[in-house]
């Protein structure tokens, strides 16, 4: 009797711990630590701070340098400026000398024609003296005087007459000097104001140059500037991302251990029911136990009681078959309760991803175009062609980007581990972030939104979080289902 007691009660503990045993390794709720993925997110959001710090000090510099180009800018522009108010000044000048030359000219003119004229009254007088033999005597012409006042009107005429060919004789030289003199005066002063033209025009060439010079550095610097600029929104951008996807990730092991805990519950539900249901059957084979006792207690003082006629051996041995099997005729053999298969409660495939949209693959994941092509492109005509999830998990991100357009981020964990995919391009969007998705749930609308060409999908899977560089990023075509 108490080998069969010790025998129950080993079954019962062996079914209970059986009940208590933890399940395969491999189904859906032996997940893998998430810290790793959420220090990957961690060291992605510290390289994402490190590297808008350093833009944002380029950045600072960059609009310094502009600074200082522009204030080099307005000094050469000021240089100019007063370069162009000399050169004006000079051609002004310029254009006054000429005034003044053309006058020479005239004055020039005027005083040709005088020695024009002079040299005829020369020319006559000249001619004169040749007709008299070369020369006239003055002394001939007093000596032929006929009173003393004839002689006194000749010799102020002969002293007239010599006086005005001297007077003559220096008028004509000095208009022929004055006029060279004029003519080199003007001409001096022409040929000095024409050089400084020359040195202003050198002068503004230069500073023009330099304007140049200093405008395209500073249209250089503005552009690098706004590159950097878009590289800042681009960081940030990517910051947002890192940030939605650590909620994300949390949101997603919160899920996975409220799962966890049901599951768990469960399991210690359906423990103590069969201890419960193995304690009852122990409990009713003991009073079947005390039954038979009692029952062969009874038998035997009935027995001691009347003699008994001597059995035949065939019934004697029957009888003694009975008896002895007596108390195990109504005791049940015990079994234990079995156990139910444990079944995963992970997404509807287990690991693997559906394909997120209908349509055909227009472009595959590797080397495009010169760049490379971090997904695969879905394309299929017509309106509303719906886009999937293309497994259940946590939307991280729904919004628009320059790049991607209309794009959901999702997040999922699967058997411990995290993804991430990417859905780009979309018409609409019919989740936000932060929601839960199923597999296979509607999420949007293929399209043509942001970089695009033509309505498609552009579908990403990720081997963790997503992250700017796309280290994570792995072709989708073996993954989907």
């Amino acid at each position: 009797m108490r080998k069969k007691w010790l025998h129950i009660g080993l079954a019962a503990v062996i079914g209970t711990a059986a009940l208590a045993l933890p399940v395969s390794g491999n189904v859906a709720y032996a997940y893998e630590d998430l810290d790793e993925q959420r220090n990957e997110v961690e060291r992605k959001k510290s390289e994402n701070e490190k590297e808008q710090s350093k833009k944002a000090e380029k950045q600072d510099d960059l609009q310094a340098a502009a600074e200082k180009l522009r204030s080099e800018l307005e000094k050469i522009d000021g240089e100019i400026g007063e370069t162009n108010t000399q050169l004006a000044d000079t051609e002004s000048e310029i254009s006054g000398l000429e005034q003044d030359i053309e006058t020479l000219k005239i004055e020039i003119a005027d005083l040709e024609v005088r020695i024009e004229e002079r040299h005829g009254l020369l020319k006559d007088r000249i001619h004169s003296l040749q007709k008299n033999g070369g020369q006239v005597s003055y002394l001939d012409v007093i000596m032929e005087s006929k009173s003393f006042s004839d002689f006194l009107n000749r010799v102020d005429a002969v002293s007239t007459i010599m006086g005005a060919d001297q007077e003559l004789m220096e008028a004509q030289q000095q208009d022929l000097k004055d006029v060279e003199s004029k003519k080199s005066e003007h001409q001096t002063k022409l040929e000095s104001v024409e050089k400084q033209a020359v040195v202003l025009e050198e002068t503004k060439q230069t500073l023009t140059a330099q304007q140049e010079e200093k405008d395209k550095l500073i249209a250089d610097v503005v552009e690098e500037y706004d590159v950097t600029s878009e590289e800042l929104v681009s960081l940030g951008e990517e910051a947002d991302l890192l940030a939605a996807q650590e909620e994300a990730i949390a949101a997603e092991a919160a899920y996975r251990d409220k799962q966890k805990a049901e599951e768990e519950a469960r399991k210690e539900a359906e423990r103590q029911r069969a201890e419960q249901e193995e304690q009852e059957e122990a409990a009713r084979i003991a009073a079947e136990e005390e039954a038979a006792k009692a029952e062969q207690e009874k038998a035997a003082a009935s027995a001691a009681s009347v003699p008994a006629a001597k059995p035949e051996p065939e019934q004697e041995m029957t009888e003694t078959k009975t008896a002895s099997k007596s108390p195990q005729a109504q005791q049940r053999p015990y079994s234990a309760p079995k156990q139910e298969k444990q079944t995963s409660q992970a997404p509807a495939t287990n690991a693997t991803f559906i394909t997120p949209a209908p349509g055909s693959i227009t472009s595959g994941f590797g080397p495009r175009w010169g760049t490379f092509h971090y997904g695969i492109d879905i394309a299929k005509r017509g309106s509303n062609v719906p886009v999937w999830a293309a497994a259940s998990g946590t939307v991280s991100r729904a919004y628009y980007s320059s790049s991607y357009g209309n794009v959901i981020f999702v997040t999922h964990s699967i058997d411990g581990k995290t993804y991430t995919t990417v859905y780009a391009h979309l018409t609409s969007m019919h989740v936000s972030t932060g929601e839960r998705v199923s597999q296979g749930q509607q999420i949007g609308t293929m399209g043509n939104t942001g970089m695009s060409q033509g309505q498609h999908l552009h579908f990403e899977l990720h081997t963790g979080p997503w992250n700017g560089s796309k280290s994570n990023a792995v072709n989708p075509i073996p993954y989907l289902n």
